[in-house]
């Protein structure tokens, strides 16, 4: 299945932008290189943050931006997989690591190498839109690993994106009389609307898993 996860750009209609308003966002879909970032090998996975940071680094000196738009897949994410697994708990600190420990261990790795990444290349704001493979990749078949480890994918996700340090949301902000996000379902920590100057921006994570018998796709 392509990712088809969105990140709307509304304008809102009557404001007047004059040449000096107007500013810049980038966005980079299917960016995927994060994946290296999950490495176990902490002295690997320091060096490829130094690495990628240069391109961040040159992006802002040429395009600027006052933030950064991904609409999902930022990484493989196959971490539930036997292949994985095994390479992952090689290095004896993570030896006796569960498969769900294992999952929300390389979401966190990522995912604070891209805020990492991001911060080196002068970027302070991140939306980035939950891809099919921020939950793991689908198919999710009945029975399948992948299908036990959603949850995990969402918590990781949450945790570096959508959360302070102190697990409280980052979109606390009425947009107009409507919440930043849709409060009271699976989705309140992964789909969020935010405001920047003239543009409201909104991503969507459209995903669900109904139950252990159903296959979706």
């Amino acid at each position: 299945m392509k990712n088809y996860l969105f990140i709307l750009v509304v304008l809102f209609s009557g404001m007047s932008i004059s040449a000096q308003e107007t500013w810049r966002f980038i966005n980079i879909p299917d960016y995927h290189n994060a994946e290296g970032l999950s490495t176990q090998d902490n002295a690997e996975r320091s060096k490829r943050i130094a690495d990628q940071s240069e391109g961040f680094i040159k992006m802002k000196q040429q395009y600027g931006g006052e933030l950064i738009t991904i609409p999902g897949d930022i990484v493989g994410a196959h971490w539930y997989r036997k292949k994985f697994l095994n390479k992952f708990r090689s290095n004896p600190a993570f030896a006796d690591y569960s498969p769900s420990e294992v999952v929300l261990e390389a979401c966190d790795r990522s995912y604070s190498g891209l805020n990492a990444l991001l911060k080196n290349g002068g970027y302070d704001k991140l939306l980035i839109a939950v891809g099919d493979h921020e939950i793991g990749d689908n198919p999710w078949r009945k029975g399948s690993e992948v299908v036990r480890q959603i949850e995990n994918f969402r918590t990781g996700f949450a945790k570096a994106f959508t959360k302070d340090g102190n697990g409280q949301s980052l979109f606390t902000k009425k947009i107009g009389n409507a919440e930043g996000r849709p409060i009271g379902t699976i989705y309140e920590h992964t789909s969020n609307a935010y405001q920047h100057k003239n543009v409201l921006f909104v991503t969507i994570d459209m995903f669900r898993f109904d139950d252990a018998d159903t296959n979706l796709g």
